[in-house]
């Protein structure tokens, strides 16, 4: 559909509520009873704002009423009740068309909100502004009014008051029903309604949102969703209970929906229906809409007289609403009714009537823009004008001052020079002492933990060393020496026969001879000093697995071209390696893995074992992984150690060879 609906959203202040049901009367004795009771002063300004907010709009005792509760709220210097009494002053006056005054007032209420960040004073500055808007848009400025709303919505967001929020997005969905952009309304519609989500059933207020969101998909002609919403509008409306103004927008959709489907008599009972609620709520614009819909109705049905009957009521109605167009559309319909009831004569003069009042609004908007750009125009040239007589003046007060006002800034830009000059060399020879006793400082704790670090590498060498001693002197003592020992008490105590004796003691020497080699090999391998790294891996792995270990090897690709010293260091990481997965690991294989490639060697030692936690210090002392870190750091080698509880460790070392 296109055409508007002027009863739907036709934009007043939010923030004040004029009422004129019973029960209002009861509600401002009951205000008026408190203020005769002794009460402190803030309260007095709220009750007295209250009073007036609840009066109706052409009371003549709102003016006091709103001077008397601002002059207590200025006194008890409170900013947030000083600046919802402007909003109320700036909504009532807004009320009455005197834009002038409401303007003022708003201004005065952002004026004593200052720079107050708080949530309350933001709030209140979101209303003025949405205020703002809905003045502009009654001022016949829409893109302003929107502007403002869009300024105000992201600030509402960011604090997350739903309830302004919902209210300021409803709002912005009228105006944009109003600019006939019903997809952008239908947006903002929605959004309303998911924000105001959480109010109960019995919300006024989010009944009237369902009622403008089927309002939109009426003018979008999306029948099915007008319905949808007008469903859910009737469930909150009844749950309400109270009579309210929103049943005859709802009637008024529901006969269109009807209409549509060609139950002509059941539309015409909602449009009297919705009509019966626009006269008892006074809504003249809802009237004018109703009696145009049902003198079409009554057209369509061919019952003439009752349509003519509406269409006099409507141009009776359009002298109360004169920017309505309904005059205009009440001329047109008698014009048609005219011509189908055989009354030619009349037809013209209506449709005659209906052509020089179109074209006389016409020239009537075109004459006011004319008026609106002329008083303009005239406007910038007196402000032109009197700009020039200033600067003129100015020009002469200037001419008259350069000279001491130029001498004046030369001595204070010659001493500001001088002084920036004598602080910018004090500040640079302090910031130069400042800055080499800095690097000084840095220089020694770089010292300091350069010799920490070689004391604790020197520490774990001197350990490693100290071990490696107690190794040999235990193999030693636990070998040769009991071989030694046994071949010292058999020659001592045993009767056997010389040559038997002597045999026996050359099998003694012979195994402590063995032992002797094997411990020779152990400190210093006959092969690595031959044959290199690889070899001696390989010839250590064999031992080892000769004597039981799990033990695998595999050497790949090397070179043999690490310098003997690095070679030796290398060998006995892979020892210590392997000596701690035998002895802590409890493993049931271990593989050693040696492999070159270019310029780098490789080193894995990799078992199955019980593993442990990488993370614990203790752990790491005792299974002597700090000697081994301390051989890689000579080695200037990259160390990386993985172990997981119950699955084993790996241990890889990657050694330049240079």
């Amino acid at each position: 559909m296109d055409r508007r609906i002027k009863g739907l959203i036709l934009l007043t202040c939010l923030w004040v509520c004029h009422g004129s049901s019973s029960g209002q009367t009861s509600v401002m004795d009951d205000i008026r009873n408190e203020l005769k009771r002794q009460q402190p002063d803030s309260t007095r300004a709220y009750l007295l704002m209250k009073l007036a907010n609840r009066s109706e709009p052409g009371d003549s005792a709102i003016t006091g009423y709103l001077t008397e509760a601002l002059f207590l709220a200025r006194k008890t210097q409170k900013k947030i009740l000083t600046a919802r009494i402007y909003i109320a002053t700036g909504s009532w006056h807004f009320e009455n068309q005197r834009y002038d005054k409401s303007a003022a007032a708003y201004q005065q209420a952002l004026q004593t909100l200052g720079n107050d960040r708080s949530r309350e004073a933001t709030i209140l500055k979101a209303q003025v502004s949405m205020n703002q808007g809905g003045q502009s848009y009654r001022l016949g400025r829409p893109n302003e009014a929107i502007d403002a709303y869009y300024r105000v919505i992201p600030q509402l967001e960011a604090i997350h008051d739903t309830f302004t929020l919902a209210t300021a997005y409803e709002h912005l969905g009228k105006l944009f029903f109003n600019q006939l952009a019903y997809a952008k309304a239908a947006l903002y519609f929605g959004k309303s309604i998911a924000v105001d989500g959480n109010a109960p059933r019995s919300s006024q207020g989010l009944a009237s949102k369902y009622v403008s969101m089927a309002f939109c998909m009426l003018s979008l002609d999306s029948m099915a969703k007008a319905k949808q919403y007008l469903e859910q509008a009737r469930i909150r409306m009844e749950s309400v209970g109270d009579p309210l103004p929103e049943w005859g927008k709802y009637y008024y959709i529901l006969g269109q929906l009807q209409q549509s489907k060609g139950r002509q008599q059941a539309a015409l009972q909602s449009y009297l229906k919705g009509h019966a609620v626009a006269r008892r709520f006074n809504d003249q614009y809802l009237t004018g809409d109703l009696l145009e819909v049902e003198a079409l109705l009554y057209k369509e049905m061919g019952r003439y007289k009752e349509a003519l009957n509406a269409v006099i009521q409507l141009k009776t109605l359009s002298a109360k609403v004169p920017e309505v167009p309904f005059n205009l559309n009440a001329l047109r319909l008698l014009a048609d009714l005219e011509f189908n009831t055989n009354n030619p004569g009349e037809a013209y003069r209506h449709l005659k009537a209906y052509i020089e009042l179109a074209d006389s609004q016409q020239r009537n908007k075109v004459t006011e823009r004319m008026h609106e750009l002329e008083a303009q125009y005239q406007s910038a040239q007196k402000e032109r004008r009197i700009a020039q007589l200033q600067r003129d003046n100015e020009r002469k007060g200037f001419v008259l001052k350069r000279h001491r006002l130029l001498l004046w800034l030369l001595t204070v830009a010659a001493v500001a020079l001088l002084l920036l000059a004598l602080l910018a060399t004090l500040f640079y020879r302090r910031g130069r002492k400042l800055l080499v006793q800095e690097k000084r400082v840095h220089e020694l704790e770089l010292d300091k933990v350069n010799q920490q670090h070689s004391i604790a590498v020197l520490s774990a060498m001197l350990e490693g060393q100290e071990q490696e001693r107690i190794r040999l002197a235990r193999d030693l003592h636990d070998g040769m020496g009991s071989l030694l020992s046994g071949a010292k008490i058999e020659l001592s105590v045993s009767a056997a026969p010389r040559e038997v004796l002597v045999a026996q003691t050359m099998k003694h020497l012979d195994h402590a001879v063995d032992e002797l080699r094997r411990i020779a090999r152990s400190m210093m391998p006959e092969v690595l000093l031959t044959y290199g790294l690889g070899e001696a891996t390989l010839e250590y792995c064999n031992a080892l697995r000769k004597t039981g270990a799990p033990l695998a090897c595999q050497v790949y690709h090397y070179k043999n071209d690490m310098s003997h010293g690095r070679q030796v260091t290398l060998y006995r990481i892979m020892q210590e390696l392997v000596n701690n997965a035998i002895k802590h690991a409890a493993a049931t294989q271990i593989l050693v893995q040696l492999q070159q490639r270019g310029d780098c060697i490789f080193l894995t030692v990799e078992d199955n074992g019980k593993g442990w936690d990488t993370g614990s210090q203790e752990q790491l002392k005792g299974a002597g992984l700090s000697n081994i870190t301390a051989r890689a750091e000579l080695l200037q080698a990259r160390m990386e150690t993985g172990s997981t509880p119950g699955v084993g460790t790996t241990v890889t070392i990657e050694c330049p060879v240079i």
